[in-house]
C-alpha cells in the first residue's frame, strides 16, 4: 500500500520487516527489489532480488526488476541475461519482451531490439510503444520505410498520448530527411 502511495522509504522499512519475521519469503524479496529500482537504488535492488531468485528460481518478475536495475547500472548483458531467464519461465510475459528491446537498442543490437519488440506485439498487439520501438530501431539500421510504418502504427494505437504525439515528432522528421543517394 505504501508503495502504491508513492511513500517508498516507507514500504522499503515494511518489506525489510516482513522479510526479518519471515526471511524465506522470495516475493517479499522481489518486492523490495522492485521498490529499490523505483528509488534508484540499483545495487540494493540487484542484491534483493538475486535472493529472491535463490529462494524462487521461477520467480519470472525477479528476472525483470533485476534486469531493470541492471540496465540502470548500464551492465547491459547482465540485463539481457535476465531478462532472457524470465522470457524462459514465461515467454508470454510482455514486458520482458520490451525491456529486452530497450536494452538491445543501448547495446546497438537493433535487429536483436526489433525482433525483441516484435515478439512483445505478438503477445500485446496495441502497444504503441512496442511499435515506437521498433520504429527507432529500424531507422537506425537505416530502414526508413519499415520505420514510417511502425510510426504511424504508433500514432494510430496512441493518438494523443505521450507515445503517440513522440512517434509523430519523429516521423515528421523522418519524412523531411532528404532522400539518400547511393
Amino acid at each position: 500500500a505504501y508503495e502504491m502511495r508513492g511513500r517508498y522509504e516507507r514500504a522499503i522499512a515494511v518489506y525489510r520487516q516482513g522479510i526479518a519475521v519471515k526471511p524465506d519469503f522470495a516475493p517479499a524479496y522481489h518486492t523490495l527489489g522492485r521498490t529499490y529500482v523505483r528509488v534508484g537504488r540499483y545495487a540494493e535492488a540487484v542484491k534483493a532480488c538475486k535472493k529472491a531468485i535463490a529462494l524462487e528460481p521461477d520467480l519470472a518478475p525477479a528476472y525483470i526488476d533485476l534486469g531493470l536495475a541492471y540496465d540502470r547500472l548500464k551492465l547491459y548483458q547482465q540485463a539481457v541475461d535476465a531478462y532472457g531467464k524470465a522470457i524462459a519461465i514465461e515467454p508470454r510475459m510482455e514486458t520482458a519482451h520490451v525491456n529486452l528491446g530497450v536494452t538491445y537498442y543501448k547495446l546497438g543490437r537493433y535487429a536483436d531490439s526489433v525482433a525483441a519488440y516484435r515478439k512483445a506485439i505478438a503477445l500485446k498487439p496495441n502497444s504503441a510503444g512496442s511499435y515506437y520501438g521498433i520504429a527507432v530501431a529500424q531507422d537506425r539500421l537505416g530502414r526508413p520505410a519499415e520505420a514510417v510504418a511502425a510510426l504511424e502504427q504508433a500514432v494510430r494505437l496512441d493518438p494523443r498520448g505521450q507515445i503517440g504525439l513522440r512517434a509523430a515528432g519523429l516521423l515528421e522528421r523522418i519524412r523531411r530527411r532528404p532522400p539518400k543517394t547511393e
